[in-house]
């Protein structure tokens, strides 16, 4: 039993790993989406509002779990951005992320899929 866990462990991490690194080769495109969507005015202003403050944090000194930490001090911060990012983009309007975003559709599919593959990858409940 305990073999299974730790082979679907690692499934996850590679999987989160290929999905960071679809990210990454598409980080100009999905910054630019992120940042039209910040101030676009049919995005909810609590959206919104949320991403601001989670970059507030990751940016300010303080830190609920401090960097230092090995890999755990920046999870935290990881971990934050991408459910304020997440969020933004799956309650945003269709027609305002289709029309913000610059890369072809296939791109924007593999977005969503990515970001849907990290956060699977975190522990339930």
């Amino acid at each position: 039993m305990a073999r299974s866990k730790l082979g679907g462990y690692r499934f996850g991490r590679a999987r989160v790993r290929e999905a960071a690194g679809s990210l990454l080769r598409q980080a100009p495109a999905v910054l630019r989406l992120f940042g039209r969507l910040m101030t676009d005015p049919r995005v909810s202003i609590v959206d919104r509002g949320l991403v601001a403050a989670v970059i507030a944090y990751v940016v300010s000194p303080w830190d609920l779990i401090p960097d230092f930490l090995s890999i755990i001090g920046v999870v935290d911060d990881l971990f934050l951005i991408g459910v304020a990012l997440d969020r933004l983009l799956m309650r945003a309007p269709a027609e305002a992320v289709e029309e913000h975003w610059e890369g072809d559709p296939e791109g924007l599919e593999t977005l969503t899929a990515e970001l849907t593959a990290i956060g699977e990858a975190l522990p339930n409940g």
